[in-house]
Formats: structure tokens, C-alpha cells, sequence
């Protein structure tokens, strides 16, 4: 009840705020689940002081309620819900609709030990370096402890004495806390039978004296009370211990707030581990600083480690393998050229524009606020197929002038003025056509690398690959084998003479 009544007043408070439509809340027991949900465990959040609030915003382009961005109003409820639950004790986290694949948390970082003292001490050191960590909120760990445990000691004696069946003490007990299922019936309209549960009312089990007053029949026949045979002991709280692939585990996570990131935080907060002086500061006497691992690597069999996982192992993931079939990409891009022109300077004048995609790639996405994601390294691929080409159609028509007498010089500049209007028109189409992914959340990233790269690369094309060619052709590189002989432009055919009458 007192879980539901902060969620509702938190509720309440928002409606101040034009851009969210609706909130729902949810009290001892989870809201809609979807994938995030799933991922992120929601559907073990069912206890009673457990909550959830959903919030449905209005689009980015409704009149009088949009144009705000939803990264925004999550740093706005983060800050509100803060301030509004900060006395209360609660653990609060704010669960934005990820832009790719959803994670536990975008940093994540788990914790292994050969002791239980150790990783507790490492775990808290891991927290004292997230704290420390400008842009990083929402702060939690799995050891969080649970709450004050009520143990019920059935005394042998004493229900021998009375001649009472400690298994019907347990029994009577569970039936008050938790309901006891008697039976199931069927119901129509309802797919499955459903249990009939059988449960004193909510007065008559608030309080350590409802427990011990209630009465348990003995084998005479007689009710004796609970107090009688059993006595009522409090337990220290502890926190659920965790496991993953076996081994013990504790988890630090933390949400990354502004322009960050996950790569960003996870090589500073390394750094801050790392760092003895750190370590001396925040952790126990005698504890060393952890091992680290980026990647699935096997665990140290001595000292503490530390993991990163979370929106952290889909960056290290997606960036090595695409950075590899990357390189991939470029060399074979370039024996392919290699064997064309039976020379191993001018495939590379051909594939100067693909580094160029970088100059526009990069600004655009520090300009625009998108940290460039594997959409945009997939983007970053597809201009390298794309401005080759133009490279190649300049290069081609320029050996075709060449080979027709003209000078370097003169050959690239009769090319780039043959040229320059279908290049341009490829460009313009690759602007046009993938600038509208920008205006998708999901596929911003492919949308601004798409139109960036191939504006900012088509236009150093025409600069650059002219300077290098004229510099190349006075600097000539020994030739892979013997060129082929460059296909002549085809003349106009010759007028017909004709003699006068």
C-alpha cells in the first residue's frame, strides 16, 4: 500500500510536464513486458515494495506537446524522480527505449573474487569509481541487501508438551503470511483451472503479536498458541548471491547520461582502477587493483577481476568484427585495383576518398550530439564501394586523355569537367535518398554517416584525387606487371565529301 501510494503521487507530479500523455503505475507487480523488460529481468519485480512507472510520450513533431527530445525528458524524470524519492530509501532507475538492442544497463561490470570479502571489496571499489564518474547515474549493484528476515523456532519440547506436530505449526504459519491452495476449480471463460487460496484477512497478520497469537490444534484436539511452542527471532538482511557460468559473481551498473559514450566511460573507469592511488583511497587496506577484462577471456585464477559487459560488449563486438571486415574490404578493394592497373600507386590515389568519408563522418556526428554506433561503421563500409567508384571514373578518363597525347595535368583536368556532373548527381542521390534515415531513431546513425561521408568525400574527391594524380604521374612507381592499354575514346565519324554538279 505505502508503495503504491509514492507511485501515485509521483504520478501525479508529472502531469505538469505537456510532452508526457499518459503515466501508469504498477505496484507489486510488474507493467507490460517487452523485450527490454525481458533482458532486464522485470518480471521478478513482483514484490510488494516493488513498483514500476510507464510513461507515454508525445511524438518529437506533435504541435504543442513535441520538440523535445526523449533523451531529455528522461534526464528531466531522472532529476524529478531524485529529488521526489530522496528520502525515502528507494532505489530508483530510469529505463530509456534503448536506440539498438537492448542491455541491463549500458555499463555493466561484473565482479569475480576467490573469496566472498574480496569481491564485496572490490564491488564497493567498483561503485566508488562509477560514483566518481561524471555522466553516470543511476548507480546500483547486486548487493543490495533484502529485508529484515522473521524466524519462527519450533521448540521440540514444547510440542511434544502439547502434543502439537511442529509440521502443522510450519504449515498454519505459511497459511497466515503467504495463503495456502487448497484446491483449483474450473471457471468458465478461463483457459486453465484456478487455484482457490485460503488466507486470513490482511488485519489479522500486520503485526509480530497476529503471528505468535495465532492457534494450532493438537493431536488431543485442543488449540494451543503459536507462542506456547515457538519463539519469534529477527535475521540480519543479506543479499541474493548471484552466479554466472558457475562462478560467483557481483554486479555494478550504472545509465550514461549526455553525450557519452559506453566506450568512453568503461577506458576511464579502467584507468581509475587501475590506479593505485585510487585504489588506496576507496578500497581496504591490502586489497590490489583488479584485473581487468574486456572481452569473454578465461578468469584469473588468483585476485579479483573485473568484466565489462553491458552496452560495452555490444560496442567491443560490433567495432572488431565490422573494423575487420573492414580492413578486409580495403585490401581486397585494392588487389583488385592492383591487378587492373598493374600498379601499386594508383589504387591508392583511387582509395584516398574513403578515409575523406571520415572528415564528414565524425563532425557530423560531434555536431549533431549521435555517437557514431555500428550502424555508422556499416555506413562507413557502403561509402567505400561508392566513392571508389567516383575515384575511378576520374582516374579512367584521365588515362584515356593521357593516352591521346595530353599532359597529366590536362588529362584529369578534361576528366574532372567530364565528370564532375554524374558524381555530383551520385552524391546528391546518396544525401537525399539516406538523409532520411536521420529522421528514425532507430537508424539515425546510417542516416548521418550515408549523407554526411558521401557530401563532404565527394567534394575533397574533386580536389584531392587531381592533386594526386598530377603528383603521382611525375613520381611514376615501379608497375605490378605490364598495364593494360587504356581503352581510346571513339571519334566522331568523319563527314561524307560530296562533289559539286
Amino acid at each position: 500500500a505505502e508503495t503504491d501510494t509514492k507511485l501515485r503521487a509521483f504520478a501525479a507530479s508529472l502531469r505538469d510536464v505537456p510532452q508526457f500523455l499518459s503515466v501508469e503505475t504498477y505496484a507489486g507487480s510488474t507493467g507490460p513486458l517487452d523485450y527490454q523488460g525481458v533482458l532486464r529481468h522485470y518480471m521478478f519485480r513482483n514484490a510488494p515494495h516493488q513498483g514500476e512507472v510507464q510513461v507515454r510520450m508525445a511524438h518529437f513533431t506533435e504541435p504543442g506537446r513535441g520538440g523535445v527530445a526523449s533523451h531529455d525528458l528522461a534526464m528531466e524524470l531522472r532529476k524529478r524522480a531524485g529529488e521526489f524519492f530522496r528520502d525515502t530509501g528507494a532505489y530508483v532507475t530510469v529505463a530509456e527505449v534503448p536506440p539498438g538492442p537492448p542491455v541491463r544497463a549500458m555499463v555493466v561490470a561484473e565482479v569475480y573474487g576467490q573469496s566472498v570479502e574480496a569481491r564485496e571489496q572490490t564491488a564497493r571499489l567498483v561503485r566508488a569509481a562509477f560514483e566518481s564518474e561524471e555522466g553516470l547515474v543511476d548507480v546500483d549493484d547486486s548487493m543490495r541487501p533484502g529485508f529484515r528476515l522473521l524466524s519462527v523456532d519450533v521448540s521440540q519440547n514444547d510440542a511434544a508438551m502439547h502434543a502439537v506436530l511442529p509440521v502443522r505449526a510450519v504449515a498454519a504459519t505459511r497459511m497466515l503470511l503467504s495463503g495456502s491452495a487448497l484446491t483449483t476449480v474450473s471457471v468458465d471463460g478461463e483457459p486453465e483451472r484456478l487455484p482457490i487460496v485460503v488466507q486470513p484477512d490482511p488485519e489479522s497478520r500486520m503485526t509480530r503479536q497476529d503471528i505468535m497469537s495465532q492457534r494450532i490444534h493438537s493431536v488431543a484436539g485442543s488449540a494451543v498458541q503459536l507462542s506456547e511452542i515457538a519463539s519469534l527471532s529477527d535475521k540480519p538482511p543479506v543479499y541474493a548471491p548471484m552466479r554466472k557460468d558457475l562462478a560467483p559473481v557481483i554486479n555494478v551498473t550504472g545509465e550514461l547520461e549526455g553525450f557519452i559514450m559506453p566506450a568512453q566511460a568503461v577506458f576511464r573507469l579502467s584507468r581509475k582502477l587501475q590506479d593505485p592511488e585510487f585504489v588506496a583511497k576507496h578500497a581496504a587496506p591490502g586489497l590490489a587493483p583488479p584485473e581487468i577484462l574486456y572481452g569473454d577471456g578465461a578468469l584469473p585464477t588468483s585476485g579479483t577481476a573485473v568484466r565489462w559487459t553491458g552496452e560495452w560488449t555490444l560496442t567491443y563486438t560490433v567495432f572488431r568484427d565490422l573494423g575487420l571486415a573492414f580492413a578486409a574490404v580495403l585490401f581486397l578493394i585494392y588487389v583488385m585495383l592492383v591487378a587492373w592497373y598493374g600498379s601499386y600507386g594508383k589504387p591508392l590515389i583511387i582509395m584516398l576518398p574513403i578515409p575523406l568519408s571520415l572528415v564528414g563522418v565524425l563532425p557530423a556526428h560531434a555536431v549533431i550530439g549521435i555517437p557514431l554506433s555500428s550502424l555508422g561503421i556499416v555506413g562507413v563500409i557502403a561509402l567505400a564501394g561508392i566513392m571508389v567508384r567516383n575515384s575511378i571514373l576520374l582516374i579512367d578518363f584521365a588515362d584515356i586523355h593521357m593516352a591521346q597525347g595530353m599532359s597529366p595535368k590536362e588529362a584529369i583536368i578534361l576528366a574532372c569537367e567530364d565528370r564532375c556532373r554524374p558524381i555530383l548527381l551520385t552524391a546528391g542521390a546518396v544525401v537525399l535518398g539516406d538523409g532520411t534515415f536521420c529522421f528514425e531513431p532507430l537508424l539515425q546513425g546510417l542516416g548521418v554517416t550515408m549523407s554526411s561521408g558521401a557530401l563532404i568525400s565527394t567534394l575533397l574527391t574533386l580536389v584531392v584525387i587531381p592533386a594526386s594524380f598530377i603528383f603521382v604521374q611525375k613520381h611514376p612507381d615501379q608497375p605490378a606487371k605490364p598495364p593494360k592499354a587504356p581503352r581510346p575514346m571513339p571519334s566522331p565519324p568523319a563527314p561524307e565529301e560530296t562533289s559539286a554538279p
